[in-house]
Order: structure tokens, then sequence, then C-alpha cells
């Protein structure tokens, strides 16, 4: 639930700023993260 929330987050921000490779690099980052969380679950 707090993943989700973050990647939330993060989608806003992106959202909100539609530009900066770096955040987008985050969020990849961010999503990889959450899939590994999620296969080890």
């Amino acid at each position: 639930m707090e993943g989700d929330q973050f990647t939330l987050v993060t989608v806003r921000l992106t959202n909100n700023s539609a530009d900066p490779p770096i955040i987008q690099a985050w969020i990849f980052v961010l999503a990889s993260h959450s899939i590994s969380v999620v296969d080890v679950r």
C-alpha cells in the first residue's frame, strides 16, 4: 500500500512537470523496485 501511494505521488509529480528525464528515470527505478517487491511477495 505504501509503495502504491509513493508511485502515485511520483506519477503526479511527473504529470506536473512533463519534461525532466531525471524524474522519468526515478519513476522507472521505482517501477522496477515495485515490480521486484511484488515478485517477492
